[in-house]
């Protein structure tokens, strides 16, 4: 299992406007990673940073410049099917967060060939950050000569900048390396209605799609379009429900997902014979629902695809004509041959993306 950080010591102040952002100085620290394979790969790609082993001195040239906090999470139950995540903070409190997948001969290439491509966006400020205002770990905090002689005298240097005290840093500092975005979803669905009451029965095949958004606390609001329909020869009956919600979305992290939307729903519906509409100037129904989707969350780079079974209990009536449930008679043998409205069971399949939209500032 691969597992490697880079905590850069020293933090830069604010840059001025227009100068170009550049990391300068970076020190490595390697589990069972082979630095020196690592640093060779890495200079090749990187020849104007100054790479070295944690517990060892800075540049001074590098001295009052912007730094960052590298780290590969290795592989785990949360990262299925990679060797990790790499994670890169800056000391101005921007972060960045990449999948990062290589088999073990290949690690050290694949992670300085990643770390090279990712700085090298953000130098050129071509990659908005997965996260900002972050916590900084005390490694990448700039002290002044003043703090360390005012602070503790039984804390050395060598003590503040050794590789022990810099991975207690970073343990610290991991829980602010999460993102936690606001997030646009897109999803279809098939789904099939089963009546409850007033009759048990199948009320309709079909599906819809969907508009998710999710706050970075767990806020949802969801706007569905849903289409079902049933048939009995000749006839055939439509229905069109939009509905409109909010509820709480519970995630795990990073593999599953609790959607918990109550929603408000207006459907229209019409009957056609042999093809043509029937006139019947029904009024739509009105109604509200109970939908959960319990679902598992892929991330794939700067989205996540998801995949749920969505589970929901409507219920639904014609408001104009006291609260009745319409049914259609397609024979005298069959008197609610079709019948609309009432407590349905809904259950389908849910497919659908996470987009990234904005992110919760700290």
């Amino acid at each position: 299992m691969l597992h490697f950080g880079l905590a850069l010591i020293l933090a830069a102040p604010p840059q001025a406007d227009g100068e170009p952002t550049r990391v300068c100085d970076a020190a490595v620290r390697s589990d069972e990673l082979d630095y020196r394979e690592f640093q060779r790969d890495a200079q090749l790609r990187l020849p104007q940073l100054s790479l070295r082993e944690v517990g060892s001195e800075p540049d001074p040239a590098c001295a009052g410049q912007l730094h960052a906090f590298v780290e590969l999470r290795p592989r785990s139950a949360e990262l299925p099917g990679r060797s990790g995540e790499l994670s890169v903070i800056l000391s101005d409190g921007r972060a960045w967060f990449r999948p990062v997948d290589a088999p073990p001969d290949q690690a050290a290439r694949t992670l300085a060939s990643t770390l090279a491509n990712l700085l090298a966006a953000i130098e050129d400020d071509a990659l908005a950050p997965d996260l900002e205002d972050v916590a900084l770990p005390d490694a990448i905090v700039e002290r002044a000569p003043s703090e360390d002689q005012d602070g503790d005298p039984s804390q050395t240097s060598d003590e503040v900048s050794s590789p022990e005290a810099s991975g207690r840093n970073e343990e610290a500092a991991e829980p602010a390396a999460s993102p936690q975005p606001i997030e646009l979803g897109v999803r279809a669905l098939g789904a099939g209605a089963i009546g409850v009451a007033p009759a048990p029965s199948l009320r309709g095949l079909g599906g819809g799609v969907g508009l998710d958004l999710r706050l970075a606390s767990g806020l949802s609001v969801a706007l569905d379009l849903r289409l079902l329909g049933q048939s009995r020869a000749p006839l055939g009956l439509l229905r069109t429900r939009v509905g409109l919600g909010v509820g709480y979305t519970y995630r795990a992290p990073r593999l599953f997902e609790l959607p918990v939307i109550a929603s408000f729903a207006v459907e229209p519906w019409t009957v056609r014979e042999a093809g043509a509409r029937v006139p019947l100037g029904a009024p739509p129904l009105l109604g509200a629902g109970l939908r959960v989707a319990p679902s598992v969350v892929v991330p794939t780079g700067p989205v996540a695809l998801r995949v749920g079974l969505g589970l929901g209990l409507d219920a639904s009536f014609e408001a104009a004509a006291g609260g009745r449930t319409p049914a259609i008679a397609v024979t005298e043998d069959e008197p609610a041959a079709l019948r609309v409205g009432g407590l349905e069971f809904v259950v389908g399949l849910e497919l659908g993306v996470w987009i990234p939209v904005a992110r919760r500032r700290r």
